[in-house]
């Protein structure tokens, strides 16, 4: 296998949980349970280091609330990894962060601690709306926040949501021209989806609140980034030239994967491992040396075809004939020669010399279009 590979780090920790989050997360722990979690970690990448020989070129930290640690911990862990997989010199290393987390010393720590790239969870600018999905931090916070981050670090990205309640799209615009004028180096700007489970579907029946209109937002977002520098890479990912995020990129490329902590998955060849999504189960087993897988699945040749349509034709880049046809030994043109033409036609698709990908028309459709792919 020659390429390269990417590492996903799960932090389970949360100081309080955001009323929209699925992510596996816990608000009640103590430096024992942390320290324990760390210890397990230290054990899950000890277990694991001779499941992938090839290199690594991205590793990521994400959550929960990473940034509730401090960066010794981030040091530990780049240097153990360092230790146990062949590790690129020049790989891209991120973390999450928290507004509110935030300061010039941690910062300039973090830095030190090998990481190289950070996403700050912005999601908002509006007071009002940060209050009602329950973040920690205020619109003042996360300017001050943006800016540090973009003063010590060269490869920056902002989250931002759109469909969000309390916010009217005039506002959003306001928001995305304040925060680029930051000069992230990347926007990662997803969709508001609640569950049926979510406590914030509660708040908006119990409030009697409407979310607005996420079309109108999308295609607002899309003319006003294109217009101020940001070039679209995949259906909810903007960044400056060579600014692409490396660990994204391996999921949408289906590269190999290693997921490690409580909830993690991680694909190698044909199988996909996941994690126990139970803090106290995740550190049991490791405390005995037992890995704590979840579910095993060994995907079939049509399952990864599947997974490779959908994940390319979420890239602005889309299907490479060439990359399908090595990896299903089908030709794409011939095997769904209709759909295309249809998709085409309706202006939800276009043809390039030797690809096919979604329009703008066709992301805000692109679940439905990519499902009818599927046999």
């Amino acid at each position: 296998m020659n390429k390269t590979s990417g590492i996903y780090i799960h932090i389970p920790f949360c100081l309080k949980k955001c009323f929209y989050c699925d992510f596996y997360s816990i608000t009640k722990y103590n430096k024992k349970i942390i320290f324990k979690f760390i210890k397990s970690l230290k054990n899950e990448i000890f277990l694991r280091k001779t499941e992938y020989k090839g290199k690594v070129d991205s590793i990521y930290f994400g959550g929960g609330t990473p940034s509730i640690l401090q960066p010794d911990f981030f040091a530990e862990i780049i240097s153990i990894l360092k230790d146990s997989f062949d590790i690129k010199d020049d790989t891209e290393i991120t973390t999450e962060l928290n507004p509110e987390d935030v300061s010039e010393e941690f910062i300039q720590e973090l830095k030190g601690s090998g990481i190289n790239r950070v996403s700050l969870g912005i999601q908002t600018l509006s007071d009002d709306t940060l209050n009602l999905i329950n973040r920690r931090h205020t619109s003042r916070k996360a300017k001050k926040s943006a800016e540090i981050c973009v003063n010590f670090f060269s490869n920056t990205s902002f989250d931002l949501m759109l469909g969000l309640p309390l916010r009217s799209k005039k506002k959003l615009t306001e928001e995305i021209k304040i925060l680029t004028d930051y000069n992230p180096s990347h926007l990662s700007i997803y969709s508001l989806h609640l569950s049926e489970h979510s406590p914030l579907l509660k708040i908006l029946k119990d409030k009697k609140l409407k979310l607005p209109d996420t079309t109108d937002e999308y295609l607002t977002t899309v003319e006003l980034l294109d217009k101020l520098g940001f070039k679209q890479y995949e259906i909810s990912n903007w960044a400056k030239e060579g600014k692409r995020c490396i660990h994204n990129l391996h999921y949408w490329n289906l590269d190999p994967f290693l997921g490690f902590g409580p909830s993690a998955s991680g694909t190698l060849y044909n199988i996909r491992k996941t994690n126990t999504p139970d803090l106290l189960s995740y550190i049991q087993n490791l405390t005995k040396f037992t890995l704590p897988s979840h579910q095993i699945e060994v995907l079939s040749k049509e399952q990864q075809k599947n997974e490779y349509i959908m994940m390319r034709l979420r890239l602005t880049d889309g299907v490479v004939f060439s990359e399908y046809h090595k990896k299903t030994g089908f030709n794409f043109l011939e095997e769904f020669k209709e759909k295309i033409s249809e998709f085409t036609e309706l202006g939800y698709g276009r043809i390039k010399k030797n690809s096919f990908s979604l329009t703008t028309k066709g992301f805000l459709v692109s679940n439905y279009i990519i499902s009818s792919f599927f046999n």
